[in-house]
């Protein structure tokens, strides 16, 4: 096409345009290497290529992890080194935001930086992958606080609760409302 005079060469359009993309950080699968109290370090598991050439990716430092919550109410699971996670690549700086600030002016005027990443934590490569369960499935040890409400049995080492509980007897034991000594 011709435009003012000059000749815009295609190949020059798409030179250009793959050197941008290649600066568009979205999503990248990264292993833990440091866990904080509140952040997390990844390490990409991928290489990338820049300008033809394949280079390391740089280490994510102080990622905060994404857990499901609602209101007070959160499932917060431990994170250890060696765990797989997606890092999210936010597309504008949330700095002030993760201090604390909404409807923001950022600090600086960035985009796709690794500096502005989530992590979620729990995906796997299929030679660990875990198989998907036909009912929900816990595996490690819980804490709940608050209030805990169950409808139905509970079946501890094999054992029903509901038929523990109705068969349950003691010998040697008053009955009514008398003290056993």
């Amino acid at each position: 096409k011709r435009s003012s005079g000059y000749m815009i060469d295609p190949e020059v359009i798409d030179q250009i345009a793959g050197r941008a993309i290649e600066q568009i950080h979205t999503t990248l699968v990264g292993r833990v290497v440091a866990v904080g109290s509140k952040t997390i370090d990844v390490q990409p598991v991928t290489k990338k290529v820049l300008n033809g050439s394949i280079v390391d990716m740089p280490l994510f430092k102080d990622v905060p992890p994404i857990f499901m919550q609602g209101g007070s109410s959160y499932d917060a699971h431990p994170i250890s080194v060696g765990d797989y996670c997606l890092l999210f690549v936010c597309e504008s700086n949330i700095e002030r935001w993760y201090a604390g600030q909404d409807d923001f002016q950022p600090n600086e005027d960035r985009s796709f930086d690794y500096s502005d990443s989530f992590a979620l934590v729990g995906v796997n490569p299929l030679s660990s992958a875990v198989t998907i369960p036909s009912t929900t499935t816990s595996v490690g040890d819980k804490n709940i606080n608050g209030t805990y409400t169950h409808t139905g049995d509970i079946v501890l080492n094999g054992v029903s609760l509901n038929d523990f509980i109705s068969d349950h007897t003691h010998g040697g034991v008053d009955s009514g409302s008398n003290n056993t000594s």
